[in-house]
């Protein structure tokens, strides 16, 4: 199957659901995008993941071992964690952050200090060793975390919303580094993001949640589902009632401005026909989404599924 593997994971907090029946696996060599907006359940399936949260129903494996309240040791130190937000006792430097956390993991002191120096410098942050962390920037933060990740070789690789916070030049240097650790070391990663295009060029395959996976399957095939999604613009003396009449008949229309609405998955005929003789038209047309229209109607419902 894979590295790592979820299956029929649903986990719940009090009264809200916070995702629903998710299964998907991560393979050896390859980047799988676990894509979707905040609130999606990115987060608590890579807390699940990694035993910090327990699922109410389904379940997690990890380098074949089932988890169940956290990482058995043998695995945890074949995992490496980016948390989404970058916070850290404020106190400590980096490297002391580094080599606490690598002795943790069963480094030497000596071993510690060394590998703390060289995973800084992978994020070109070998400055930030004797800096005390409260005294450093969300993304100098960020990069640290993203440091620890790498203190030593691992089989999986976690991490949420990595690139958030971190100028065009890191976020390359990050993708440098994923593809390093699934192309040479043959690691599986898991990638969270909000973005599709922070995993497209990097990611095999993507999972597309909002609590539920809306999509699974490879990058190409759902860039080549989302560029068929059209809309139909039409220009009208009125948009806002408008997009009334529109969505009273069903149409997933939306607001562009005083004098626009567009609609989503509609012919043009549809569109004239519920507006004639409601509203004065101008103009109608009908245009293909571009990719990152057509993502954000998927997660946000609008789109097909």
């Amino acid at each position: 199957m894979g590295l790592v593997e979820v299956e029929g994971l649903t986990k719940r907090y009090k009264w809200r659901v916070a995702v629903e029946d998710v299964t998907f696996y991560v393979e050896e060599g390859r980047v799988t995008g676990l894509l979707g907006p905040n609130g999606a359940g990115k987060t608590t399936i890579i807390r699940c993941i990694l035993g910090l949260a327990r699922p109410d129903r389904g379940h997690v494996r990890v380098l074949g071992e089932t988890v169940l309240g956290g990482l058995p040791p043998r695995v945890a130190r074949e995992v490496g964690y980016v948390p989404e937000t970058p916070e850290a006792p404020p106190w400590l430097t980096a490297c002391e952050l580094l080599e606490y956390l690598a002795v943790m993991e069963g480094m030497s002191s000596l071993d510690a200090r060394v590998q703390a120096r060289r995973a800084l410098a992978l994020l070109g942050a070998e400055d930030f060793c004797g800096r005390r962390l409260g005294g450093l920037s969300k993304g100098e933060r960020k990069r640290v975390l993203i440091a620890q990740a790498f203190l030593q070789p691992r089989s999986v690789y976690l991490m949420d919303e990595p690139m958030a916070g971190l100028d065009a030049e890191w976020i390359a240097e990050v993708r440098r580094l994923i593809s390093e650790a699934t192309g040479g070391e043959g690691a599986a990663v898991l990638l969270s993001s909000h973005l599709l295009k922070e995993v497209e060029g990097l990611a095999s395959s993507v999972v597309v949640l909002k609590k539920r996976v809306l999509y699974r399957g490879g990058v190409e095939d759902l860039l080549s589902k989302l560029t068929q999604a059209r809309k139909v613009v039409a220009d009208v003396d009125d948009a806002k009632r408008a997009l009334d009449v529109l969505r009273a008949k069903g149409l997933k229309a939306q607001l562009v401005s005083a004098k626009r609405v567009e609609v989503l998955d509609a012919d043009v005929e549809d569109v004239v026909i519920a507006l004639k003789g409601i509203v004065r038209i101008y103009g109608v047309s009908s245009a293909r989404l571009d990719l990152e229209e057509a993502y954000l109607a998927l997660v946000r419902g609008e789109g097909g599924g």
